[in-house]
């Protein structure tokens, strides 16, 4: 008869998509009768405990990257140290958490300091071939980068390796016991009647959700569209009437979200990875608009663009108009697959 596992689950804290996507995960897994401690810091350790108070919670180190400019290269540059800290400090913490809990497992969310090596250790990322805007820093980033992937057992990519919404991201012929798992999120798509034009979903770092934020709330005060803004603002939740045709809620999280935006035409927000995962398996159409210094999201946002799948706009540039009009000749993303990994996680969990 097969065991179950005590399970250390590690969630970054760079936005809420790492702490969303990996709720079904969590739920799938408790579903299969395993114990889990959650490890994460920031507003994404505040949506777990919301979501799951009966569990045991570890604080982990705060990575603390700011976006001081809208040029990675820079950002990067002048933050270089703060990323290997703040991995050194938590592959401390998590050793000693594991010896202390008798952990059998650890599935980290792109923590990459998360792991252990007297246990297996899984780290689900899709960032397998980082792209920096900058060759020079992108030959040395994916040689960082490979060198603590391979410090895991398994990597998990939610994706579909066939057809995939990560494009260049997720290729890498050096790295092996890579498993791509499937589209994951915790939306499901269901018939809704539509209530309102727009929704728009906040996230990300500061400052640049709040100057996003700011823009949006300018532009839609003087446009005919009825819209939902979500600030994404976990602390403390309020809502207000910003104009007669703006309602602003500082957080919506689970059915409420999954049902707001099934309930809207269309969806401004930017192109996080979690959140495109998100629009795919809701089958609806979005402008996408970048974190600016985030290059990921600019070339997540620009190959999907170029595919006529999402339209999008740098955030300098915002013009919501234009890009509603431009909405219908896009065609969206849409699989029609099973969710790999939550069929088969029984099976990939106990494989070691």
């Amino acid at each position: 008869m097969k065991k179950n596992k005590k399970i250390l689950y590690s969630v970054l804290d760079w936005g809420l998509g790492h702490a969303t996507r990996s709720i079904p995960i969590i739920d799938e897994l408790l579903n299969l009768g395993h114990e889990i401690v959650i490890g994460s810091n920031g507003r994404a350790l505040h949506l777990l405990k919301e979501n799951y108070p009966q569990l045991q919670f570890i604080d982990l180190p705060d990575y603390n990257i700011k976006y001081y400019t809208q040029n990675m290269f820079i950002n990067m540059v002048l933050q270089w140290y703060k990323m290997p800290l703040a991995i050194t400090k938590e592959r401390k913490l998590v050793k000693k958490v594991v010896n202390k809990n008798a952990i059998d497992f650890v599935i980290s969310d792109n923590r990459y300091g998360c792991y252990a090596i007297n246990v297996p250790s899984v780290i689900i990322s899709h960032q397998l071939n980082l792209k920096t805007g900058n060759s020079f820093l992108d030959y040395f980033a994916n040689k960082i980068n490979r060198f603590w992937l391979k410090k895991f057992d398994q990597i998990w990519v939610p994706d579909f390796d066939d057809s995939r919404v990560s494009g260049e991201l997720s290729k890498n012929s050096k790295l092996k016991n890579i498993r791509f798992i499937g589209a994951i999120s915790r939306m499901k798509k269901k018939a809704l009647p539509l209530k309102r034009d727009i929704i728009v979903l906040l996230s990300g770092p500061e400052p640049q959700r709040s100057i996003f934020e700011k823009k949006v709330i300018k532009q839609l005060k003087n446009l005919p569209f009825n819209t939902l803004i979500v600030g994404g603002k976990t602390e403390n939740y309020y809502k207000e009437k910003i104009s007669p045709n703006i309602e602003y809620q500082s957080f919506l999280s689970g059915e409420i979200l999954n049902n707001a935006i099934l309930e809207s035409k269309y969806i401004i927000s930017r192109s996080g990875y979690t959140t495109l995962l998100d629009l795919v398996t809701l089958r609806k159409k979005a402008l996408l608009v970048p974190t600016p210094g985030q290059t990921e999201q600019e070339y997540l946002a620009e190959n999907l663009s170029s595919k006529k799948i999402f339209p999008f706009q740098h955030q300098n540039n915002l013009d919501i108009e234009k890009g509603i009009e431009k909405m219908d000749d896009y065609s969206g993303f849409e699989f029609n697959k099973k969710n790999a990994l939550i069929s088969n996680l029984g099976q990939l969990v106990d494989v070691n």
